[in-house]
């Protein structure tokens, strides 16, 4: 998907962005370890999930991978609860739509 994809860096988000063939968007998710644990990482995962879900991007024809910037996080020195607060921010002000 990223060779095929257009990508895009919102905050400390980046998303992967490809057209389907479906009439509704698809989430996927990579959180490397360098996270945390598995507990910070699904955490993270279902904070994502959760904005996904209540935005109007789930209606659209597209699948997204979004990834972690972490250069942009090691760079600010944030910790998991500053990149948990930022997520949120991060997937709203990406312009997904273009």
């Amino acid at each position: 998907m990223r060779t095929e994809s257009r990508y895009l860096v919102s905050g400390i988000l980046v998303f992967y962005i490809k057209e389907n063939n479906l009439k509704h968007s698809r989430l996927g998710l990579a959180i490397s370890k360098k996270l945390g644990n598995a507990i910070k990482r699904n955490k993270t995962k279902r904070k994502l999930r959760e904005v996904f879900r209540s935005s109007e991007i789930k209606n659209l024809n597209i699948d997204i991978l979004v990834s972690l910037n972490f250069r942009k996080i090691q760079k600010e020195k944030l910790d998991f609860d500053s990149v948990t607060n930022l997520l949120e921010e991060s997937f709203l002000k990406a312009p997904l739509l273009k």
